[in-house]
């Protein structure tokens, strides 16, 4: 009997599962399809590529825009079951948008965080980690992609884990005039 109730709330759980992925996937110039037409971070150099550089941060920023929090979880979901050749170019579309959908701060203590992927060159100092790596601020508080991809080591990224984990941590950014040009 247990293991019927098991395999039944599994095939439930999935189809559920199945069928809101797929009718998000749907969603014509929403927010899904503008995760999937940004350019990932992972895939170009920041200094030689301003304007892809500019257009991942303002179409996720500006896609991002009130997006309410279950259709941006729906979408990172999708986004990371996707099948594609590039997972981490995937992950990486993933990552800069947590950065940008939450109120990260910049810096914060190593010993407080909790990490979710083997992203390669987060800068470190004086017992801190860049939390908005690889974004930036620039002097008027605009939020731009400032860093190159450095590349990806270890265990599959948890994108989910990691919009649950900075949603309870440190909520929604509030000001959607940030994301533009530098």
């Amino acid at each position: 009997m247990k293991i019927r109730n098991c395999i039944y709330n599994f095939v439930l759980f999935n189809f559920i599962m199945f069928t809101s992925i797929q009718g998000f996937s749907k969603d014509k110039g929403g927010f899904s399809e503008k995760m999937q037409d940004a350019p990932a971070w992972s895939s170009f150099v920041v200094d030689e590529n301003k304007d892809k550089s500019e257009d991942t941060v303002k179409i996720l920023g500006e896609a991002a825009e009130n997006l309410p929090v279950e259709e941006a979880r729906k979408c990172i979901i999708s986004c990371l079951q996707e099948r594609t050749d590039d997972k981490v170019g995937a992950w990486s579309k993933v990552y800069v948008f947590n950065r940008l959908y939450f109120n990260v701060p910049e810096w914060e203590e190593k010993k407080s965080l909790r990490f979710f992927g083997g992203w390669i060159g987060i800068p470190e100092k004086d017992g801190k980690i860049n939390v908005m790596f690889p974004l930036e601020k620039n002097a008027n508080g605009r939020i731009f992609l400032s860093k190159n991809f450095g590349g990806y080591s270890g265990p599959d990224y948890d994108g989910l884990g990691e919009f649950d984990y900075f949603l309870k941590k440190y909520g929604l950014r509030k000001n959607s005039t940030i994301f533009s040009r530098r």
